[in-house]
């Protein structure tokens, strides 16, 4: 069991292939995935499976499967987008397993590593609300199995199980049937770049996009499945990963370009000047035309406390109502579901939205950023208007002791006001700063945010100097 337990992170299940996760590591969580299943909901349990582009996914699901038909599941379905020899159980996004999955599934796993490198597997778990499953009961569950079926292999075959493709092709027309309404309401045509990234987008998002393209002239790069990543990584917090994509913008002579991530449930934008438009900036513009489309009094929109003051200031300014949370998608998403929250976005471009179940999906928050932007010429001029203050971008440094560190910034700062809701966030009448522990890497995260540009480069430096001692 200690061989895997590092896979078992604050949010999902991540590891390194052959080191933190294995064939046998799938089968022993689809087993007790399985039994935790028909526990809980009796004989007819079903569960949807959907995959990213790394290859190794098929045995992994392989495998997994023979884990849940052991223990009694008979109702197994998979999003088959996209099928091929080497996905044959689909190619589909995070934001569109999401929509699929919920209601109809009492569970919808998601093989997928996100943005990390191509040695990294993963999987995700939701119910029927599209609510994460707390990754300690999947480790408290996994553990039990593992003891139970301990010096025990592998079974060579499935049992039988009834899949329901037709209700799944009728999930995916409905989410594109729900998107495409919203997106005739736009007046404005654009010209525009996507980057798929040879990743989970080139199924769902693409199609989506083909039919869109008769009113925009779209310009798709990396858009086929290759998980080994031949263009760039799905990593789009390195600078280096843009470098073909503005080139790209530059010849077309696109307004702005889109890139996802490795499972296509964040959603990057650069404008026609280059600039990679900061995270929570593109939340306030999403914030803003949700705010401004409800008739709810007061409605909460959620974000993290790295975020940039102007988010709290644009929904303050929309009547609507900021509630600061935690960093995370998983803490986001739920706290989203407990006070009714209309939108809840990330400095790292997840942005969820309670018309849907409190979940990602890109194409949505394309089509808010795509509104807002009917009142502009273009592109750099709306970003323009939300840079009231100067902010740091997020910064990640790997360290031996994050806890430590912390200590000693919270010592360093300790004659100004301090809040703990996530690490630690200092406030001060000229800027403020969040300086974190990463809930899945040895790295501490910090950004600054301040009044005017010296200031915020002489905290920078000191929070630097303190993590790097």
């Amino acid at each position: 069991m200690e061989k895997y337990s590092k896979a078992f992170k604050a949010y999902d299940i991540r590891g390194i292939f052959g080191e933190d996760i294995d064939a046998y590591f799938c089968f022993i969580m689809g087993y007790a995935t399985g039994q935790d299943l028909v526990q809980k909901h009796g004989e007819n349990a079903s569960i949807l499976i959907s995959s990213d582009t790394r290859k190794i996914n098929k045995d992994l699901i392989n495998k997994y499967i023979i884990g849940l038909t052991q223990a009694g599941i008979k109702y197994l379905d998979s999003v088959r987008i996209s099928a091929s020899a080497d996905y044959p159980y689909g190619i589909t996004s995070s934001s569109a397993a999401y929509y699929i999955g919920q209601k109809d599934r009492d569970m919808t796993a998601v093989f997928t590593a996100s943005h990390n490198p191509a040695e990294y597997v993963g999987i995700k778990c939701f119910n029927r609300t599209a609510a994460l499953t707390a990754t300690t009961h999947l480790q408290d569950i996994f553990m039990q199995a593992y003891n139970f079926r301990k010096g025990k292999t592998i079974p060579h075959e499935t049992q039988l199980f009834t899949p329901n493709d037709d209700l799944v092709t009728k999930k995916v027309q409905g989410y594109y049937d729900s998107i495409q309404q919203k997106r005739a309401q736009l007046q404005k045509n654009h010209k525009f770049v996507v980057d798929f990234c040879n990743g989970a987008a080139v199924s769902f998002e693409k199609t989506f996009y083909e039919s869109y393209a008769n009113n925009h002239l779209i310009t798709m790069i990396n858009d086929y499945p290759d998980g080994t990543f031949p263009a760039h990584e799905w990593d789009t917090g390195e600078a280096k990963n843009y470098k073909q994509l503005i080139e790209e913008v530059q010849k077309q002579g696109a307004e702005f370009w889109i890139m996802f991530d490795g499972d296509a449930d964040r959603i990057w934008i650069i404008s026609n000047t280059g600039e990679i438009i900061p995270g929570d900036i593109l939340y306030a513009i999403i914030a803003k035309q949700i705010l401004q489309n409800t008739t709810e009094d007061k409605a909460i929109c959620l974000y993290d406390c790295m975020s940039s003051k102007i988010v709290a200031e644009t929904i303050k300014q929309n009547k609507g109502n900021p509630q600061i949370t935690r960093v995370g998608r998983f803490f986001i998403n739920n706290k989203m579901i407990e006070v009714g929250a209309i939108a809840g976005g990330e400095v790292s471009w997840h942005y969820m939205f309670g018309e849907l179940w409190c979940v990602e999906s890109v194409l949505i928050a394309q089509y808010y950023i795509m509104k807002e932007l009917e009142s502009y010429n273009d592109i750099q001029s709306m970003i323009d208007q939300y840079k009231k203050y100067y902010k740091w971008p997020v910064q990640s440094t790997i360290v031996q002791d994050k806890e430590k560190i912390l200590e000693n910034i919270k010592s360093a700062f300790s004659q100004y006001k301090q809040e703990s809701l996530d690490g630690i966030s200092v406030y001060t009448d000229t800027y403020w700063f969040n300086a974190r522990a990463s809930n899945t890497e040895d790295k501490i995260r910090f950004t600054v945010e301040a009044d005017n540009k010296e200031i915020r480069d002489t905290v920078v430096h000191e929070l630097q100097s303190i993590i790097n001692r």
